[in-house]
């Protein structure tokens, strides 16, 4: 946190184990700080935060309905679906939606996509929008950085004929959007 002269302030850590642990991982004492601050305590776990390897990864089928969508995105290119990308305007938004046009051109897709305005539309799925890419024919929606507590326009892209898969790392409401269901169980995709 910086207060209003620049300066720089943090918030009280246990000293003793941010300094024992810099010192088992030869770093320095404000790292171990830092590391402790973040809940990582332990000197293999504070390595492996601090050198990250593929390996180390989760699963990326353990999050939940992953798999489900990715049959869903594959399913839209086997099928040469048209498929829209709707995402934020921020950094988080712009690059999710470069990447995955990327991959999607590289599978024979041209998605369409759809940035709205910062000033004119906020932030956040819109009825517009989704009825513009509705219109255009769209089938498949893919909402990059949004659409998480967009339970009423996940619902109206439905109504839409937009199947709707939500990929957003925002923390989930306890009332989730209707996204992509699944036709042999019929729940809920985010």
């Amino acid at each position: 946190m910086v207060d209003a002269g620049g300066s720089w302030t943090s918030r009280p850590a246990d000293d003793e184990e941010g300094l024992a642990l810099a010192r088992a991982l030869n770093v320095p004492p404000l790292v171990g700080q830092l590391l402790v601050r973040r809940g990582v305590v332990e000197p293999d776990q504070a390595q492996r935060f601090l050198s990250p390897r593929l390996e180390h990864l989760p699963n990326p089928l353990s999050m939940a309905g992953l798999e489900r969508a990715s049959n869903r995105l594959a399913e839209a290119i086997l099928r040469r679906e048209p498929v829209a990308l709707y995402g934020d305007y921020d950094v988080d938004g712009v690059t999710s939606s470069a990447l995955l046009t990327d991959f999607l051109r590289h599978h024979g897709l041209e998605p369409r996509v759809y940035i709205p305005h910062r000033l004119r539309e906020g932030y956040g799925l819109h009825r517009d929008g989704l009825e513009t890419l509705a219109r255009e024919g769209a089938r498949l929606l893919v909402t990059l950085d949004c659409g998480i507590t967009a339970v009423e326009e996940v619902r109206f892209a439905n109504e839409l004929g937009l199947d709707v898969i939500v990929v957003d790392h925002h923390r989930c409401p306890v009332d989730l959007p209707p996204a992509f269901r699944d036709a042999q169980s019929a729940a809920t995709f985010v």
